[in-house]
């Protein structure tokens, strides 16, 4: 397996929250918010694109930190991912995020992780680890072996060849990502969860619980 010692981030947490009812981003899992789940997750990329309304966080991250929103909004997820790398390569920035020059160079290596995921931070290193040669995408896969392309890591160059063909309204991320040589890394227990449902939110904070946190 490849050992990556910088990666930049795309976390998305734009969403509508419909099937929860109110905003994701704000629902707390051990005590923290899933938006600082998720950046504590990437916290040590060295840049992190946020696609989604800017909002207060509890810790800014060691690398730069830039806000953006998928066009239009509620695009669905494809196009914020589409959004948050062309944003990554410095397309339709106003201005520098937190920490701007700090890293004057971009990662090979991009993390996408959905902002319903608490429990990715363990994930994502193995993810960047099993990046092989000549692999496009390392994603996080459920017992019964489902991929989930929003808990992945990527290649930066393969990311940006998926969304060239410039419109990613209301399509599917499967669709983004099919035609990607994906190696698939087993997701452990809540790993794979994401908390798209109140049902869901409760089984988190069980495991949470039952984890010590």
């Amino acid at each position: 397996m490849a050992v990556v010692d910088r990666y930049d981030a795309i976390v998305l947490a734009g969403g509508r929250s419909e099937r929860m009812g109110r905003d994701k981003t704000t629902l707390r899992v051990g005590g923290a918010r899933l938006l600082d789940r998720a950046l504590g997750a990437v916290r040590d990329a060295q840049r992190i694109v946020v696609v989604g309304p800017k909002r207060r966080i509890a810790a800014p991250p060691r690398g730069e930190l830039i806000w953006t929103t998928e066009r239009p909004r509620f695009a669905g997820p494809a196009a914020a991912i589409a959004r948050g790398i062309r944003t990554l390569d410095g397309e339709g920035r106003l201005s520098p995020g937190a920490n701007a020059g700090e890293f004057p160079d971009r990662a090979d290596v991009v993390v996408v992780l959905a902002v319903d995921h608490p429990f990715a931070a363990a994930a994502v290193p193995r993810l960047i680890e099993a990046l092989a040669p000549g692999v496009d995408a390392a994603m996080l896969t459920d017992s019964d072996g489902r991929r989930q392309p929003l808990l992945a890591a990527y290649r930066r160059s393969a990311l940006r060849a998926a969304v060239a063909d410039g419109d990613w309204l209301n399509r599917s991320v499967r669709a983004l990502v099919a035609d990607l040589r994906v190696v698939e890394v087993s997701g452990r227990e809540g790993e794979i969860l994401d908390c798209d449902t109140p049902e869901a939110l409760h089984e988190a904070r069980r495991i949470d619980r039952r984890s010590g946190g």
